[in-house]
């Protein structure tokens, strides 16, 4: 696993590959890892291939979904009726973030990360970025945070499910849901600081940019 974190983050960090390109070395070095210690297993492959292409399939029909909805909000100039809307209303910026937190943290019970993603960005990046001048490394950071909240958040987050398939013994669903709480809680403590003092986002980038 050490060598897998190396290989990936160091090549993201050494400018080897995208991210995009790191998680299939990321896979790939999985493969090799997989086959030195058990060697080709054909019965595992076939069933992590077969996993992978149904789920990539379900994400994919969602995605697609979500991009039509993304590019229909932005030709019927919903997005900009929103903005003008929530900037006409004379809230504070941190007023509007906090609404679009708590719908963020809603969509992410119902709603995997990357639909979430493509749904509400192009509504709330305007707002923030255009409007209120909020840095945008900062906003994504936020971003961030919110999809990670999302895929550990009951009913629908997909590490939930991802664990229940992994687990060797059975496990309810209550159960699967009480052990996400605490993660849930340390998320939102976490989202939290980082609204508060959005100085812990920006420093770094801008210290490695200068």
């Amino acid at each position: 696993m050490l060598l897998l974190f190396i290989l990936i983050i160091g090549g993201l960090y050494l400018g080897v590959f995208t991210p995009t390109e790191g998680a299939a070395v990321g896979a790939a070095g999985a493969f090799i890892i997989m086959a030195a210690r058990q060697g080709f297993n054909w019965k595992l492959i076939r069933r992590a291939v077969f996993d992978g292409l149904v789920t990539s399939a379900m994400l994919f029909m969602i995605t697609i979904g979500a991009m039509i909805f993304a590019r229909f909000v932005t030709t019927s100039g919903m997005s900009g009726w929103i903005v003008k809307s929530i900037v006409g209303a004379g809230l504070s910026p941190y007023t509007v973030l906090t609404a679009a937190l708590v719908v963020f943290l809603i969509a992410g019970c119902v709603m995997p990360a990357i639909p979430m993603v493509l749904l509400f960005t192009p509504l709330f990046y305007p707002i923030f970025i255009t409007q209120y001048g909020m840095d945008p490394i900062w906003f994504g950071v936020i971003i961030v945070i919110m999809v990670e909240l999302a895929l550990v958040t009951p009913p629908v987050g997909l590490h939930l499910f991802a664990f229940q398939s992994l687990v060797k013994e059975d496990i309810t669903t209550q159960e699967l849901w009480q052990g996400a709480i605490p993660f849930v809680i340390t998320d939102l403590i976490r989202l939290v600081i980082m609204v508060a003092f959005p100085i812990i986002s920006v420093w770094l980038p801008q210290h490695m940019f200068n």
